[in-house]
């Protein structure tokens, strides 16, 4: 993964930026600069699998996604987006053209990530970590992916999650997201990094972030000879982060006062495109005969 500092110019962020926070506005949870929602869960809540990511019911979430239907944001990833993507993926992205129809398509468009404030500390979680695409085997990397900051996010702000180093893993044959998350459970670094944490405990030193989890993103680790680390992708508006597709990533606290605001487009390589849709339509018919779907949030 690559951090590109002010990559895009800020005539190009603030109309997208300011869009969202319009509609907060409307809905009456930004008002004179602050978030104004209450949590709802009460004191007699049952924490839940995912319950320190703060409630979106009340949210005009459709509104919010449907942000990235607009020309202004679509822009955003033409230009000198394309271009550090280029550069760094090689011309073989080049001819890069957004698929007609199937899963590719819908998997490439751009897309909206938002995460309201409300956490009460932030922390390295230990679920929800995952792939997007399915590992390739010798079809190799499948493309790139493109997040770009539309406001400031400050450490602990909500920030995507991205695990540098993890694209080098299991990339032997096909493996879908779940069989790539339980292969890396059974090795050590992972057994910490997935398993069981109190990363519920508040931090004793007067910080936002608890010292299990400062240890994980300082410190580097390994799976063999392949280092391992967690990066936490905060910045500035207008600053990008071009990562492998293959990078293991989740879904972080929001421990902020503003909401979390950044735009993603995933670039697949034009080759790939129908390995990829013959796996995502795999996925699709193994979820059909168990009967079971993704209990993952949306938008990570």
């Amino acid at each position: 993964m690559v951090r590109i500092a002010g990559l895009i110019p800020e005539a190009a962020i603030a109309p997208n930026r300011e869009r969202v926070y319009g509609i907060l506005e409307d809905a009456g949870v930004w008002q004179d600069g602050r978030w104004v929602v209450d949590d709802e869960r009460g004191e007699n809540h049952k924490p839940g699998k995912f319950h320190w990511l703060a409630p979106t019911k009340h949210l005009p979430m459709r509104r919010i996604r449907d942000c990235a239907k607009s020309g202004p944001f679509q822009a955003m990833f033409a230009a000198d987006a394309l271009s550090a993507a280029k550069d760094l993926a090689g011309e073989r992205l080049s001819a890069n053209k957004p698929p007609e129809s199937g899963a590719a398509e819908a998997f490439s468009r751009p897309q909206l990530l938002f995460t309201p404030p409300g956490a009460r500390h932030w922390f390295v979680p230990n679920t929800i970590w995952h792939v997007d695409v399915p590992r390739l085997g010798e079809a190799g990397a499948p493309g790139v992916q493109i997040f770009i900051l539309l406001d400031d996010i400050p450490p602990g702000g909500g920030a995507t999650l991205v695990l540098a180093g993890s694209h080098r893993l299991l990339n032997d044959r096909v493996r879908r997201s779940r069989d790539v998350k339980k292969s890396l459970k059974r090795r050590p670094y992972f057994q910490h990094l997935m398993g069981p944490r109190p990363q519920d405990r508040d931090p004793s030193d007067g910080t936002h972030t608890d010292p299990d989890s400062a240890r994980l993103l300082n410190q580097p680790g390994h799976d063999g000879d392949i280092p391992l680390q967690v990066v936490e992708m905060d910045g500035h508006a207008g600053d990008a982060y071009i990562t492998d597709l293959r990078l293991l990533h989740t879904v972080a606290p929001n421990a902020s006062p503003r909401p979390r605001l950044m735009a993603t487009q995933r670039l697949p390589y034009p080759d790939i495109v129908d390995k990829l849709d013959d796996a995502h339509a795999e996925l699709r018919r193994k979820r059909k005969r168990n009967g079971s779907a993704s209990s993952r949030p949306a938008n990570l």
